[in-house]
């Protein structure tokens, strides 16, 4: 009995899903997104004038969009039919935002919202026949927490963590929505154009970071 127990268990692993750490490949390939996205002026970069009801934000920077490292672990699983599928979370060392100029009930005052943990995810698979393909199945923020914001006047200091969950995350996560289908078109060409597309996730992210660059 033990014998069968032993070759049904070798013979389930034989066609078992095979699940490869590709930690050390994602870190490699975000140091280049991040010179990527510094080249770009993603440093430091002024953000849109915003209104909310009846709060103004304007004069506002992005201070650390080029800070991205691994918010969780990244894998590539290869299925029995030979599809690849990689899911990554990445998220921002440092993630500020600053306005010079805030209007709120009657007050005038400048300040600093800083984020303290922020996780995005990128999964996408890929098959290679009938014909080489990359779908992308997840393209969005998972979470913007921990939102401290820091004014000018301190009674206007407070843990803004639900304003980012409810309305911040949502629009971000509109705007990458729309990025989805152009993100896809530039993966298949960079992977399906090239035999050892498949396996080279390091340069994956940096495609994917240098695709977005536009929209974040």
């Amino acid at each position: 009995m033990m014998k069968l127990l032993a070759v049904l268990f070798l013979a389930s692993l034989a066609h078992a899903d095979k699940v490869i750490d590709i930690n050390k490949q994602i870190d490699e390939g975000l140091k280049k997104a991040n010179s990527i996205l510094t080249a770009r002026g993603l440093g430091l970069h002024p953000v849109p004038d915003h209104k909310f009801d009846d709060l103004e934000l304007k004069r506002g920077v992005h201070v650390g969009i080029n800070s991205l490292q691994r918010s969780d672990d990244a894998t590539l699983t290869i299925g029995e039919d030979g599809k690849v599928s990689v899911d990554i979370h990445v998220g921002w060392h440092l993630f500020e935002t600053g306005y010079a100029l805030i209007k709120t009930q009657g007050l005038l005052f400048s300040g600093v919202v800083r984020v303290g943990d922020s996780s995005f995810r990128i999964a996408y698979d890929i098959v290679s026949k009938p014909e080489c393909k990359v779908s992308l199945s997840h393209l969005e923020y998972e979470r913007l927490a921990d939102a401290q914001f820091s004014g000018s006047l301190p009674e206007t200091d407070r843990d803004i963590s639900d304003v980012f969950s409810q309305h911040v995350l949502p629009y971000f996560n509109e705007k990458f929505a729309k990025a989805k289908g152009h993100v896809e078109r530039v993966m298949n060409e960079a992977i399906c154009r090239h035999p050892r597309g498949l396996v080279a996730s390091q340069n994956h992210i940096t495609t994917i970071i240098d695709a977005l660059g536009e929209f974040l």
